[in-house]
């Protein structure tokens, strides 16, 4: 049994602690503790969210040894993961994944530190996560996609066989990837978008088919 805090008390971090009790309902025992929250949001601070507590800032992360999950991440902020992961001056070794019971992870699949996917997510042969990736619900990762660093894929996404996701990139909901394509790394690829040729870096994609619409520049 290992205690376990989320950094971050947003939408995402709501699931991600379900995520946790869910492993451990699975398991029949307690495999990670859930603790609370780390928030640099100081109206949380002192009270409760989802029925834990919100523990302090990020800096406050510096008095606590245990293990992590990185929750932080939206279509606003995903440019910034990385920065923000940076500046806690933590271990990637301190942050497992997390992959919810519901899921698919095939075994020639390999993961990270500190990914996490969340409930109803399949994800096939030879698939390449990288750090810091999260898979939110009921999106389909096909045999043979390699995703980068801190991406966040969002709810209802299908990529199809041999695509390339770089780092830093958002895919939004319900959003498909022909087979092959190449996504640039700061993209983001807009809600139902069908992409079905290479996204250029920092660039925002939508449309059916997907055109771009703007640089991403945060």
């Amino acid at each position: 049994m290992k205690d376990i805090a989320v950094i971050g008390a947003g939408g995402n971090s709501v699931d991600i602690l379900e995520t946790i009790l869910d492993i451990n309902h699975s398991m029949g025992k307690t495999v990670f503790r859930p603790i609370g929250f780390f928030d640099d949001n100081p109206a949380l601070h002192g009270k409760e969210f989802s029925g834990f507590p919100v523990l302090g800032k990020l800096v406050d992360l510096k008095g606590y040894d245990g293990d992590l999950v990185f929750a932080i991440g939206s279509p606003n902020n995903h440019m910034r993961r990385h920065s923000i992961f940076e500046s806690l001056e933590i271990s990637k070794k301190r942050f497992p994944s997390i992959v919810h019971p519901s899921s698919y992870a095939s075994r020639s699949a390999k993961l990270g530190d500190g990914v996490v996917v969340l409930q109803q997510v399949c994800i096939a042969s030879s698939v390449e996560l990288a750090s810091f990736v999260m898979v939110l619900p009921q999106t389909v990762v096909s045999h043979g996609v390699k995703v980068g660093d801190f991406t966040l894929i969002a709810g209802g996404v299908s990529i199809s066989g041999d695509c390339r996701v770089s780092n830093n990139c958002y895919i939004g909901t319900g959003s498909s990837l022909r087979g092959s394509v190449e996504v640039g790394s700061h993209s983001m690829v807009g809600m139902g978008s069908v992409v079905l040729s290479h996204v250029k870096k920092h660039s925002v994609v939508v449309g059916n088919p997907s055109r771009e619409l703007r640089k991403n520049i945060d």
